[in-house]
């Protein structure tokens, strides 16, 4: 749910929310205590309206926060379209769907690149059929901002806006449709997860094979094997299993779940080894060094001659 505020007034109206707060969205709304038309957010700007897709052009804006179709100030500047922003970005999925209500009808064309058209006419077409909405037509000058549009400008990808049900004006659908939604939609998801993957492996050509790695450092994790797509999280070294691999690219699974590690030669080992502790007598002054196999870089530091405690640990050595 990307507006949880609008959601939440129109539900259940000004008693959920502060005091404060009342007597604004009571002018947002035009005076009128029935909050059930409500698709704003709580201060009053609409989120489809405010992703960075041809926000300038945005048809039948409200010059000022109100219930309905004002856009804001600028793009993007409700932390609702943000995060919703942040979190594509972070997923890197190669479908989007984004279900609306209502009126039965399909999305899917927004200034779509001619080398997607057929593609994307394809699903389309297909999602028609398991649904029964109509296809709305290519637009030449569409009205943009909303999330689809965004997501078919900003990656050549896939976006379809579905409005579920029979067109109810302006308020949410009752609960009586909900069954017949459901017939309608069950299977939609499945066959866009199954066309997803294609694209997926059409853009990575990923070797399915296991193998067991020892990470000899930490390594920064990707949402995809692409340097484009980092997750801003690490793992640490230690021994790792990983079930896919695109050249120097690994899939692992990871506390942040399945993440893929871009690994050269000198950050890990093939395979696991057993641990085991051994007893060493230094006879000169000895080099140290961060990991294994790193005699070429600047030393880290030296050891005098003494006795020390070795751990290996699958190629990673300590004392």
């Amino acid at each position: 749910m990307v507006n949880p505020d609008g959601v939440t007034l129109q539900q259940k109206g000004l008693d959920a929310f502060p005091e404060g707060a009342k007597s604004g969205l009571l002018s947002m709304n035009g005076g009128s205590s029935d909050f059930s038309r409500w698709k704003a957010n709580a201060q009053g700007i609409d989120i489809n309206r405010q992703y960075p897709a041809e926000w300038t052009g945005i048809r039948y804006s409200t010059q000022y926060p109100m219930y309905k179709n004002y856009k804001g100030s600028e793009p993007a500047e409700t932390a609702e379209a943000q995060s919703m922003i942040r979190f594509t970005y972070d997923a890197d999925p190669e479908i989007a769907l984004s279900y609306h209500t209502s009126g039965r009808v399909l999305y899917w064309h927004f200034h779509t690149k001619p080398e997607n058209l057929e593609r994307d006419r394809k699903m389309a077409a297909t999602l028609s059929g398991m649904t029964g909405y109509s296809l709305v037509k290519p637009e030449d000058y569409p009205s943009g901002g909303g999330f689809t549009d965004w997501f078919i400008a900003q990656f050549g990808r896939p976006g379809f806006t579905a409005e579920l049900g029979p067109y109810h004006e302006e308020t949410a659908l009752p609960l009586w449709t909900f069954t017949d939604i459901w017939a309608e939609n069950q299977t939609m998801g499945l066959y866009l997860a199954s066309e997803g993957y294609k694209l997926s492996r059409q853009r990575y050509p990923i070797e399915t094979v296991e193998n067991k790695l020892q990470l000899l450092e930490s390594v920064q994790l990707y949402n995809r094997p692409n340097e484009s797509f980092p997750t801003g999280g690490e793992t640490p070294a230690g021994p790792v299993v990983s079930d896919a691999r695109m050249g120097d690219w690994f899939r692992i699974s990871t506390w942040l779940g399945t993440k893929w590690v871009h690994l050269d030669k000198a950050s890990y080992l093939q395979g696991h080894t057993e641990k085991f502790v051994q007893e060493i007598e230094l006879q000169d002054e000895t080099l140290l060094f961060k990991r294994p196999g790193a005699e070429n870089h600047e030393p880290a530091g030296k050891l005098t001659p003494q006795k020390v405690t070795a751990h290996w640990n699958g190629g990673m050595i300590g004392s």
